[in-house]
C-alpha cells in the first residue's frame, strides 16, 4: 500500500491507544472467503476478457488505436443494461447493479444515472470504465458476461 505524506500526519496525530486498540487489530482480521473469491473472479475475468479482446481486435488497431478496450468497454455497457442501448437510458436492473456500490446505496436513480454518465461508457477512460463494471457484477454476471461476449460478433 502507498501512503500519502497527509496519511502519515493524521496516523501521527491519533493517540497510540487508538492505533493499538482499534486499527491495528482490523489490519489482521482476515477478509471473507466470499470476497476473497470474488477478487480472484475479478481479477481472472479481466484478464481472460482483455486477452480474447485483444485477440478479437488486433487487427483493427491501424484504424482505432484501442480498439479492443473500447470495445469491451461497450458491451460491457451494453451487458449490464440488459442489452439495450445507454444513449435511450438505463434499464432498473442496471441502476441496481451500479447501486452495488457503496457510495451509490439507497441513492435515487438520478444520482446513479449521474455517476453512470461520469465514470463509465462514453467520454471516459475505458479501462476505468471496464474496472468498474467489472467490479459491479458477481462472479456469476462475470461468467454470463463471458458467454455473451463470445456470442457477439467482431466486425
Amino acid at each position: 500500500m502507498v501512503y500519502k505524506v497527509t496519511d502519515i500526519v493524521i496516523m501521527n496525530t491519533l493517540p497510540i491507544e487508538i492505533i493499538r486498540e482499534h486499527i491495528l487489530p482490523y489490519t489482521y482480521e482476515p477478509q471473507s472467503q466470499e470476497l476473497c473469491d470474488d477478487i480472484k473472479s475479478f481479477n481472472i475475468c479481466k484478464l481472460y476478457l482483455r486477452r480474447l479482446y485483444y485477440e478479437r481486435w488486433k487487427d483493427s488497431f491501424h484504424d482505432e488505436k484501442e480498439a479492443d478496450v473500447n470495445w469491451l468497454d461497450n458491451d460491457l455497457s451494453r451487458y449490464i443494461n440488459d442489452d439495450k442501448a445507454t444513449m435511450i437510458g438505463f434499464t432498473d436492473n442496471c441502476i441496481a447493479k451500479y447501486s452495488r456500490i457503496f457510495t451509490l446505496k439507497n441513492k435515487n436513480i438520478k444520482t446513479v444515472s449521474d455517476y453512470i454518465h461520469k465514470y463509465t461508457g462514453y467520454g471516459t477512460k475505458a479501462l476505468n470504465s471496464i474496472h468498474i463494471q467489472l467490479g459491479i457484477l458477481t462472479p456469476k454476471e462475470r461468467e454470463d458476461f463471458i458467454t455473451f461476449a463470445h456470442s457477439l460478433e467482431a466486425h
